[in-house]
């Protein structure tokens, strides 16, 4: 797993890579909506573009550089650890 710093970096490359996906969905949502039932290109090729262009941008959204900091797995390891603690000490009162 890779450590990461503990402020991200806040160039453009940063801010470009980290939001790609979210600008390239939004596009794909425009494109489908205003171009739906026009006469430049047809509907199976638009939905078929849209689509793999979503798909594009799901993945460098999941491959983005900051994402949160702690794992879920940890997170439940101590919800379990807090909790048998606390069955822990009433048994003992």
């Amino acid at each position: 797993m890779a450590i990461l710093p503990a402020q991200p970096d806040n160039s453009w490359n940063f801010i470009f890579r980290q939001n790609i996906g979210l600008v390239l969905v939004l596009v794909s949502g425009a494109a489908m909506i205003l171009g739906y039932d026009k006469d430049y290109i047809s509907n199976g090729y638009l939905t078929t573009f849209c689509l793999v262009v979503a798909l594009v941008a799901l993945l460098l959204h999941e491959s983005r550089p900051f994402k949160r900091w702690e794992n879920i797995t940890q997170e439940v390891d101590e919800m379990n650890r807090e909790k048998e603690s606390a069955e822990l000490r009433r048994k003992q009162e």
